[in-house]
C-alpha cells in the first residue's frame, strides 16, 4: 500500500519557490553617477549629455536636460573633473528637487534652462524651450526647490 503525505516543511518550502520579485523597476533610476565634460562651478546646475555615455556637460539656452548635478568640482576639497559626480535624474523622481536659478522666479512658474546650467522662468521671448518643472518657492537668484518632470519642449512665438 502507498500512502502519499507531505510534511509541514515541504509544504512551507514549495510555498517559497514561487516569484519572489514582480514588477520591479529595474533600468529606473533616479541618480547617475557621471564624469564632467569640464568644471562644474556650483552645485544643483542643470546638465545635458556630455561627449559619450558616461559624461555630461552643463545645460545652456535651448539644450535638452537630462538632470541636475548635485555636486560642484571648482571648491576646495570637491572632486576633480576626472571623477563621477551625482546626476539626479529629470523626470523620474518622486521628491522634488534643487536648481540654481538665474534671476527671479515666482511659485509656480514653470522652470527651463538659461545660460551655464542655471535655470530661468519661461520667457516670453519667441523660442524653443525645454520645461523642467515648476517653482515650488519663489526666490531671487540662488536654488529653489522644484516639482520636476521629464523635460519636454516648448515653443513660444
Amino acid at each position: 500500500m502507498l500512502i502519499a503525505a507531505t510534511s509541514p516543511w515541504s509544504a512551507r518550502r514549495r510555498r517559497r519557490t514561487g516569484v519572489l520579485a514582480a514588477n520591479i523597476a529595474e533600468g529606473t533610476r533616479e541618480f547617475d553617477s557621471l564624469v564632467p565634460d569640464a568644471a562644474v562651478p556650483a552645485r544643483y546646475l542643470l546638465v545635458k549629455r556630455g561627449s559619450d555615455a558616461a559624461h555630461f556637460a552643463l545645460a545652456g539656452a535651448g539644450d535638452h536636460p537630462i538632470g541636475v548635478c548635485e555636486d560642484q568640482t571648482s571648491a576646495a576639497g570637491m572632486p576633480t573633473p576626472s571623477l563621477p559626480l551625482r546626476v539626479s535624474r529629470l523626470g523620474i523622481s518622486t521628491r522634488s528637487k534643487k536648481v540654481a536659478v538665474a534671476g527671479s522666479v515666482a511659485q509656480d512658474d514653470l522652470l527651463v534652462p538659461a545660460a551655464n546650467g542655471y535655470a530661468q522662468t519661461l520667457p516670453t521671448a519667441a523660442g524653443t524651450y525645454w520645461v523642467i518643472g515648476s517653482a515650488d518657492q519663489s526666490v531671487t537668484g540662488g536654488v529653489v526647490e522644484f516639482i520636476g518632470c521629464l523635460p519636454y519642449k516648448i515653443v513660444v512665438s
